[in-house]
């Protein structure tokens, strides 16, 4: 949509242009997610043994560690800038 092409046309594109890139966007993207679940495992556990009433804890959890898993999204856009920058 962004290049005004067919979505075909994109992809091929989109694979031309990201193939020095494959890696740093790989442990990027891992290293985020990595984080993302150590740091809601070792919360959860302690949230856990420290509140009686999971229900709420489970909630709040899981809405901030969504909003946590947009970090993926604004890297991969930073990437894509670092790209557009570097072509």
């Amino acid at each position: 949509m962004v290049e005004r092409q067919s979505v075909l046309q994109s992809l091929k594109l989109s694979w031309v242009q990201t193939k020095d890139f494959v890696w740093p966007i790989f442990q990027g993207v891992a290293i985020i997610l990595i984080a993302i679940v150590l740091l809601r495992s070792v919360l959860m556990a302690i949230l856990v043994s420290l509140f009686n009433d999971q229900g709420i804890i489970s909630m709040v959890a899981k809405i901030t560690f969504d909003l946590l898993n947009m970090l993926v999204l604004i890297y991969g856009f930073r990437m894509y800038c670092l790209i557009k920058e570097t072509s």
